[in-house]
């Protein structure tokens, strides 16, 4: 397990966060509704002995180790344990995802039992079947937990369990 603050990590959590801005601004360029789409929520919450860190953005691939491999994939998600969610309305497919880190070192908890409910305004609650994965080109210090979700334009609570310790986000999905 790495250390947030460790310079490797920063560096494959600097280079997403541009490579994402870059895709975010030739959409822009191509599309102000795309570019909204594509610019991810990011919300951090403490708890007791953890730092959750919530991020939702455009829907992801996801895959097994040996697929990776295989197919020498640069893109996407390695499960680790869970399964692949598919939304019923692809429209409004996002990628849900917590990361998971202790307060007192920062270091990443790749072994938390995680639960995520999403309630819409209207008090619909949707629980979300957990995935533990990691971005491909990220590696094992991205382990996070999560699905990909459908979530169209409104707002939510996000109430995330991590081995027992409980944070409510509140978050607005834009209109496309």
């Amino acid at each position: 397990e790495q250390s947030p603050s460790c310079p490797m990590q920063r560096g494959n959590i600097v280079m997403r966060i541009i490579g994402r801005a870059a895709v975010v601004a030739l959409a822009a360029a191509v599309s102000p509704a795309l570019a909204a789409e594509l610019q991810p929520i990011q919300q951090e919450m403490q708890t007791a002995h953890y730092r959750l860190d919530l991020q939702i953005g455009p829907m992801e691939q996801m895959y097994m180790a040996a697929d990776v491999a295989a197919q020498h994939l640069t893109q996407g998600e390695v499960m680790l344990s869970g399964g692949m969610a598919m939304p019923k309305d692809m429209a409004t497919a996002r990628h849900l995802e917590v990361h998971v880190y202790t307060l007192d070192k920062g270091a990443v908890v790749g072994d938390a039992n995680v639960t995520i409910a999403v309630t819409d305004a209207q008090k619909t609650v949707q629980n979300i079947q957990i995935a533990t994965m990691y971005g491909i080109a990220e590696g094992p210090s991205d382990t996070h937990y999560g699905n990909n979700v459908g979530l169209p334009p409104g707002t939510y609570t996000v109430d995330v369990t991590a081995n027992g310790e409980k944070a409510a986000f509140n978050v607005t999905v834009p209109a496309d």
